[in-house]
């Protein structure tokens, strides 16, 4: 007669659970490097999306004054000459009459990347980069028609509105000199108009545009498109600059 014998059931040896436990520890940190990405890419959109709108707010004052804003000889910043072009004409009336909040926040001003309407009172995230001879167009004396930029370098190649560079640890502190908000008419402007830095560039300072978006950023330019342009473009001296006749070539990021 045959004699069965009983096998112990066999557990996992020591290097199959590290093995287990090796494979797990890669898969989370594999979704979480791919939900990172994803929140990121998802904030960029909607900051593209907040630059298309404010482009078009810039377009709607162009139709009714026939130039874009300046800040060039005026006390009111392109914010503030903004503010009926993004549904907020009853403060620019109430401060004009002396009752407004110059603190109230306005949630296209701002980068979702960076901050909200709850911790950024009053702030604005964007501007525009000097270039010589006052060629930005928002910095231009008495004000730039599309026309005048068409007869230059063309408005689908020229810069009307980007981020500005700020450290990141200054979001929330308001630490940032320049961070005074968007009623002030002297913070939006860029003394470096050849270059952009990375927020977390430690190189990077208060001269210079930049944003918090990895390797690319979301910039306006004067047609109202929105596309992306790596920080090392190196035509940004170029393209900020509506005077400009030197051929610029934009490439897909």
């Amino acid at each position: 007669m045959a004699i069965r014998t009983r096998l112990g059931r066999r557990g996992f040896t020591f290097v199959e659970l590290f093995v287990v436990v090796a494979i797990l520890g890669l898969l989370t940190i594999i979704l979480i490097v791919a939900a990172s990405k994803a929140r990121e890419s998802a904030k960029r959109g909607e900051c593209s999306n907040t630059l298309r709108q404010l482009g078009l707010a810039f377009h709607v004052y162009h139709d009714s004054y026939r130039v874009f804003p300046t800040e060039n000889g005026t006390k009111n910043s392109v914010y503030f000459q903004l503010l009926p072009y993004v549904d907020e004409d009853t403060l620019q009336v109430a401060i004009n009459t002396g009752g407004g909040n110059t603190q109230q926040p306005v949630k296209l001003y701002l980068c979702p990347s960076r901050r909200s309407v709850q911790h950024a009172q009053g702030k604005r995230d964007f501007g525009y980069a000097l270039s010589p001879n006052n060629g930005s167009i928002l910095d231009a004396p008495n004000g730039v028609s599309v026309l005048n930029i068409t007869n230059h370098n063309g408005t689908a190649n020229t810069l009307l509105f980007a981020h500005l560079w700020m450290d990141p640890v200054n979001y929330f502190t308001g630490k940032d000199p320049t961070d005074v908000g968007w009623y002030d008419a002297n913070n939006n402007k860029r003394l470096i108009a050849s270059m952009a830095k990375m927020d977390t560039d430690t190189t990077g300072s208060t001269s210079h545009i930049g944003g918090p978006h990895p390797r690319h950023s979301p910039v306006l330019f004067a047609d109202g498109h929105v596309d992306l342009l790596d920080y090392n473009f190196p035509q940004w001296a170029q393209i900020w600059n509506y005077l400009n006749t030197v051929e610029v070539i934009l490439v897909d990021p």
